[in-house]
């Protein structure tokens, strides 16, 4: 793995073996806290093995940690919702920083590994899909990998295939709980039927021509099995 990065920066990150051996936005190096740098250290290697596994390549990125709301609604162009902490796109991963985690999101710190996880996972499906969309297979897969081996609750009841759009999620983000798990649901259930390399293929056909004719053609008949 160490042949394939680039460091743009030593000294501050010298220490920690996983972070230096990424591309790094050299604009925030010196605004990250060595504690903030120091835990995301602890899971990045895991999330990028995740998914170099499932997907079966390397990715070159970029890492920034964020340590204000302001800072994240500055990210998305807009004011962002509360439960909002992390993003990937543009061969970016951005997280709220360790140090601010709890104080500005709703959620505990214990998610931080699937959080790292998720969000690399976007940039992975960008890179084989050449776009974000369809959003709610991006976003299913991500909620697949990171949690794969865990319980979490399929709601095949609340697939509703007129929300599987070609490029979005039609009308689906009014309410994002719901958007997660239905996109998650419809990913699973499809990868279930045909199995992960038949899924992945599907993808890469899609990617040569990301049109709604040729989404439809690729994914239509398992969109139909939904209410």
């Amino acid at each position: 793995m160490n042949d394939i990065f680039d460091v743009l920066w030593e000294g501050f990150f010298e220490h920690y073996s996983e972070i230096k051996k990424f591309i790094l936005d050299s604009t925030l190096n010196e605004r990250m806290k060595e504690e903030d740098v120091q835990y995301l250290d602890k899971f990045l290697k895991k999330a990028y093995r995740i998914n170099k596994k499932f997907y079966g390549f390397d990715l070159k990125f970029k890492i920034k940690l964020i340590y204000t709301r302001k800072e994240m609604d500055k990210e998305f162009g807009g004011k962002t919702e509360s439960f909002l902490s992390g993003f990937g796109w543009d061969n970016t991963v951005g997280f709220f920083a360790k140090s601010v985690f709890e104080k500005v999101t709703p959620h505990k710190i214990d998610v931080y590994q699937d959080l790292v996880t998720h969000e690399l996972n976007h940039l992975f499906y960008q890179k084989l899909v050449g776009s974000h969309v369809p959003l709610w297979i991006q976003e299913g897969l991500a909620i697949y990998v990171e949690s794969k081996k865990s319980n979490l609750k399929v709601y095949y009841s609340e697939i509703e295939k007129k929300h599987l759009f070609y490029r979005d999620c039609k009308g689906m983000w009014k309410e994002p709980e719901k958007s997660y798990r239905m996109s998650y649901s419809a990913v699973k259930n499809i990868m279930d039927k045909i199995g992960k390399n038949k899924f992945l293929n599907l993808l890469k056909i899609y990617s040569k021509n990301r049109t709604k004719d040729n989404y439809l053609k690729l994914f239509g008949k398992y969109i139909k099995e939904f209410s």
